[in-house]
């Protein structure tokens, strides 16, 4: 185990572990609730929003931050640090990038061809960036 975070209410316990998976525990039964696992090596770090009702997960080894429904389990949002800004893929495919200079470093590969940011955007109905505007989900 890496990290533990109690709910706000005192009602849950999220525990981070280098197997890669993030578990919700109750504290009152201690019976585990949920299991959160798109960390790729080892999960580091969580906190509870405010209200309890989502959770941030760090993967100290693999580069992302990502944002979680603590009812559901359901990933809200990967957060991936770039050299100067942010890039957040969201679960549609959608995606934004935010930051200095983060135009050429975002891309996806596909087998061996590689494609910059907004180069599928059209091509790929799954994969297309948000305006600038665009409020990411809460």
């Amino acid at each position: 185990m890496s990290a533990v975070a109690f709910s706000p209410d005192g009602s849950h316990l999220a525990t981070a572990s280098w197997d890669q998976t993030v578990r919700l525990w109750e504290t009152t039964t201690g019976q585990q609730t949920g299991q959160l696992t798109d960390h790729t090596r080892g999960a580091s770090a969580v906190a509870f929003s405010p209200d309890g009702t989502q959770l941030a997960t760090g993967g100290g080894w693999d580069g992302t931050t990502r944002l979680w429904d603590t009812a559901s389990g359901r990933e809200l949002a990967a957060m991936i640090a770039l050299s100067d800004g942010w890039a957040v893929l969201l679960p549609d495919g959608s995606y934004k990038v935010a930051g200095e200079g983060t135009e050429d470093t975002l891309w996806w590969a596909i087998n061996t061809l590689r494609f910059d940011a907004g180069d599928l955007d059209g091509h790929i109905p799954s994969i297309h960036r948000l305006p600038e505007d665009h409020v990411l989900p809460r």
